[in-house]
């Protein structure tokens, strides 16, 4: 029996490593480094488990299990605030059914002569079953009600109740001993139990607060679609009426070239031609790119900024989006270049740069803008850390950069910011299969 309770001890201890990379491998994730360093992180759970055991005290092994195993999740497989609450609270809903795994047992075999030995072996039994039964459950929960939008604040809330549960369960274990031995653990095991349930009820709701955030950031994308449309047909419209009066008075404009051409007067033919030229390319709309969506927020912005006399570039080489829903490329690319126009147009002779290269399996995109003096200087501020997103519109701190960011991270992409002699920068990078380029 002593070797039977070994092998269990073994199995605890591997099973506290592997259930919560499990959890972390099995819901949403945005990293996927080398396999090499998930056995680095193997290694590093196992050490920090056996400093749990060498110093047998449950507020450090929580407190260091937290830690390891939060910064391990964010460098390994999701990097994010969402990502972060999810597995804090499993790993504290963790530690609680541990607790109540050891309630159940004693309740199970209070009036039950057994010896300590395989009281202690039924123990890790059900304590392994109960952690493998709550992190299955949990990750069909996280998959399937996946939180997308949630403040600070609200994050802060929602670490409170795990919190208060986890407080609640290690109390009424340590100094509710003599009150169980009086009258039994049941009510340890139900109030563990309704705990458990409350958290995950919790949860559920908060789900769909954050859904309703979603929601309303959806519609106003939608909003913001539908009136990118709406313009880029009204302009179509336009020019098209345009170009019919254009083409009714073609035959005038040739026989004045030709008579400009026979009279010998080459330098004003020759500028007569240029201006035929310009009026017949401001009549047409620009296809930048094969994504519809895209070249209508290219056209709808880079008009914009030519009436706020902002000289734009364009080179997209080769640049097919499918793989990105028409929401997400609203979101990215309409902030972006807002916020590259607004930057612009405090400028003299302002100018934006939108360039892209496909190399390998990676797809860029940069945008380019100059910076004032004030908007470079804030700028540098928010890099180091003394300015909080959002806190400033100037420098590009502002409008829709964690959008934008928590936008490409749903396609495993990256955004960087950069700013090198007042030329700020915002660079996407892609990973794209060879096929979809």
């Amino acid at each position: 029996m002593l070797m039977v309770l070994l092998i269990l001890m073994a199995m605890d201890i591997v099973a506290f490593i592997a259930l919560p990379l499990l959890f972390a491998c099995r819901t949403p994730r945005n990293r996927y480094p080398k396999k090499i360093f998930y056995v680095a992180a193997v290694a590093v759970l196992a050490l920090a488990n056996v400093c749990a055991l060498i110093f047998r005290d449950d507020l450090f092994t929580m407190t260091l299990m937290i830690i390891v195993y939060t910064l391990l999740c964010q460098w390994l497989f999701r990097r994010g605030k969402i990502a972060l609450l999810y597995q804090v609270i499993y790993l504290i809903l963790l530690f609680v059914v541990q607790y109540g795994s050891a309630g159940i047992t004693l309740i199970l075999f209070q009036n039950i002569s057994i010896e300590p030995v395989t009281l202690n072996c039924i123990t890790l039994i059900i304590k392994i079953v109960l952690e493998t039964i709550y992190t299955l459950g949990i990750i069909q929960i996280v998959n399937i009600r996946s939180i997308s939008v949630v403040s600070r604040r609200q994050l802060i809330g929602l670490f409170l109740i795990p919190l208060v549960s986890l407080f609640c369960v290690v109390a009424m274990f340590i100094i509710g001993e003599v009150f169980y031995l009086r009258y039994g653990y049941g009510i340890f095991i139900v109030s563990t139990l309704l705990l458990l349930a409350t958290n995950l009820y919790y949860l559920y709701l908060y789900y769909d607060v954050s859904q309703n955030q979603e929601m309303r950031r959806q519609l106003e994308l939608n909003r913001q679609q539908n009136e990118i449309a709406y313009k880029y047909y009204e302009t179509m419209d336009a020019r098209i009426e345009s170009t019919r009066k254009v083409i009714h008075d073609v035959h005038n404009h040739i026989n004045a070239i030709e008579q400009l051409y026979a009279s010998g007067d080459l330098a004003a033919g020759i500028a007569y031609v240029k201006d035929v030229h310009e009026l017949l390319d401001s009549l047409g709309i620009r296809n930048f790119t094969s994504n519809h969506m895209l070249n209508m927020i290219l056209n709808d912005k880079l008009s914009a900024a030519a009436c706020a006399g902002i000289q734009a570039t364009v080179h997209l080489e080769e640049l097919k989006l499918d793989f990105i829903k028409d929401m997400d490329i609203t979101t990215i690319f309409s902030n972006l270049l807002d916020n590259a126009i607004e930057a612009a147009g405090d400028v003299a002779d302002g100018t934006i740069e939108v360039k892209s290269a496909c190399f390998n399996d990676l797809l860029t995109i940069s945008i380019k803008n100059p910076l004032s003096p004030e908007a470079s200087a804030a700028f540098e501020l928010y890099q180091s850390g003394n300015v909080r997103p959002g806190s400033a519109r100037k420098g590009h701190m502002g409008v829709g950069l964690g959008n934008v960011s928590a936008t490409v991270e749903k396609y495993h992409g990256h955004l960087s910011l950069s700013c090198k002699d007042r030329v700020f920068c915002a660079s996407l990078l892609f990973p794209v299969k060879s096929e979809s380029r």
